[in-house]
């Protein structure tokens, strides 16, 4: 725009210089022609049009600056509109950030709400497993069995307990060779598990039996050590039978029965029975034998 301007005042100033010298002439030859009147004319009319185009030479920069000024005037809208515009969307944006943290947090909630929801059931779960291993490690010894049967158990479980004392005794002598800082803390586990539980000799009477939990924990500490349960193929071996009310002796509580889950043995139900001929249910004997090798009610040792 500037160098159009500087063009046309180039050409403005061509122009006045180009008058100037006519006016020039014409005043010479005013000079020299005052006799001539029509020529006086010629050069009066002549006069007036250069007078109208130096009138419209000086009114056009100004036209061009006011043409200048509205294009300028809406670049400045424009630029505005533009402007508006980007405050709309910062304001857009921030919205859309404090939904987005919202949401973040509401994901984060229901996640903490989740793992605490699975924990509880995988507590449960844990505690439901403990107990029922609880129940076929040391099942409830049924109302029918003899006097026999029970000093067979009760002797069974003391030298178990035994064996045990043999082999915690033989642990701590060996941690304590290793490592003296371990010595302190095992030993301590150790001092602490004997004192709650200072009642070490487990008696079976008739239909009662002492805490199960102090036999419970002293299986837990030496499970690793001692092989137990039987194996699905071994089980797979054992012979089945079809239960039938009407020609079995009702007498016998361990024929009608199962001596794991207590629940009487149905027609048509598939039973194991075992080589002592005691029978249980299929489920039952199988969850026992996962970690038992033993009868559940004679405690003979299945062989193969």
């Amino acid at each position: 725009m500037q160098q159009q301007q500087q063009q046309q005042q180039q050409q403005h100033h061509q122009q006045l210089d180009q008058h100037f010298q006519m006016h020039q002439q014409h005043h010479s030859l005013n000079f020299n022609s005052n006799q001539n009147l029509s020529h006086r004319q010629q050069l009066l009319h002549q006069q007036q049009l250069l007078h109208q185009q130096h009138i419209q030479l000086i009114h056009s920069p100004f036209i061009h600056h006011q043409q200048h000024l509205q294009q300028h005037h809406h670049h400045l809208h424009h630029h505005q509109q533009y402007f508006q515009q980007q405050q709309q969307f910062h304001l857009h944006n921030q919205s859309h950030l404090q939904h987005l943290q919202q949401h973040l947090q509401q994901q984060s909630q229901q996640e903490q709400q989740s793992q605490q929801h699975f924990q509880q059931p995988q507590q449960q779960s844990q505690q439901q497993y403990y107990q029922q291993r609880l129940v076929f490690q040391h099942p409830p010894i049924p109302s029918f069995p003899h006097r026999h049967h029970l000093q067979h158990l009760n002797h069974h479980q003391h030298n178990h307990h035994l064996i045990h004392q043999q082999h915690l005794q033989q642990q701590h002598q060996q941690h304590r060779f290793n490592n003296s800082n371990s010595n302190r803390v095992h030993s301590h586990h150790y001092h602490n598990h004997h004192h709650h539980h200072p009642n070490n000799n487990i008696n079976i009477q008739d239909g009662d039996h002492e805490d199960e939990g102090t036999y419970e924990q002293y299986l837990e500490l030496d499970r690793n050590n001692v092989p137990r349960g039987v194996s699905e193929a071994d089980i797979n071996k054992l012979r089945k039978v079809i239960y039938d009310s009407g020609v079995e002796d009702h007498e016998k509580p361990s024929e009608t029965q199962c001596g794991i889950c207590q629940e009487p043995f149905k027609d048509g139900e598939v039973l194991i029975d075992l080589p002592c001929s005691h029978r249980y249910c299929e489920d039952g004997i199988k969850k026992w034998f996962s970690i038992n090798n033993t009868c559940p009610l004679c405690r003979k040792v299945l062989v193969f």
